[in-house]
Order: C-alpha cells, then structure tokens, then sequence
C-alpha cells in the first residue's frame, strides 16, 4: 500500500521520480548488504542484527573522522542533486534538502524498517512523503 495520496501529484513516482529512484536503490542496497560470508565463502544473503548494530555503532563513531570527508561529499552532492528537482530557493529548499538527507540515511532505513516493521515499499513511500510534503509546504 501506497502511502502518497494519488491526488497530491499522482505518487512519488510522478511527485519525484528522481528521488523515488535513489531512495528504492538506497533502501533495496541497506537491505541486501552482504553480512559476512557462508561456508562455502560465498556472501549471506542479508544483514544480521548483530551487524546492522555494528555498523550503525560505526557510522555513529565515526561520522566525523576525516577519512569518512569523501563520503559525507558523495551524499552532500546527491541531496544538491535531487533537491535541485524541485526547483525551490530560500527555507523551502533548505527544509527540502533535509528531508532529502533524512531520506537517504541508513540509520532512517534501520528505523523504519528494523525498529517499525515497514517493509521496504513502505519505507521508501514514508521517507519520500516527507520530501514530497516539505516541498510542497
């Protein structure tokens, strides 16, 4: 179930397709990552809550490392990107581009998935309502 109003631009493929397309890769990516390897050394086939836990504590412990810089840029440029969809200056933009970077986090993805149950659909529909709604606000 969809939870962007048909109304409201026709969804958030219509609304925002640009970001409709990141967040489903990004969100499909979190949760395929392989976790380790098995056996026969091939990877699994998802995370564990053992290493989601690890690597949220990572991300957490070093998100202000400077080797961690290139990484910040890379997603620093992808909310310019998309936000620039959008075509919007001053607060608007800046409440876009947030809910952009909110979006796109792997910890919004842990929460709405691990710690709400949403699957992923449900998820990528939360997180894109929330860009489509500031957008429009």
């Amino acid at each position: 179930m969809l939870l962007l109003e048909p109304g409201r631009g026709g969804g958030a493929q219509a609304e925002a397709p640009h970001l409709y397309l990141y967040v489903a890769t990004q969100y499909t990516y979190a949760a395929s990552v392989p976790t380790g390897t098995t056996t026969h050394g091939g990877p699994t086939a998802a995370p564990t809550a053992a290493t989601e836990a690890m690597s949220a504590r990572l991300l957490a412990e070093a998100r202000d490392e400077p080797v961690r810089a290139p990484y910040h840029a890379h997603w620093q440029r992808a909310v310019e990107v998309l936000a620039d969809g959008w075509r919007l200056r001053g607060r608007r933009r800046t409440v876009v581009r947030a809910a952009i970077a909110l979006a796109l986090s792997f910890d919004t993805w842990l929460i709405l998935v691990r710690e709400h149950q949403l699957d992923d659909e449900q998820a990528r529909e939360v997180s894109l309502r929330l860009a489509c709604d500031c957008a429009h606000r």
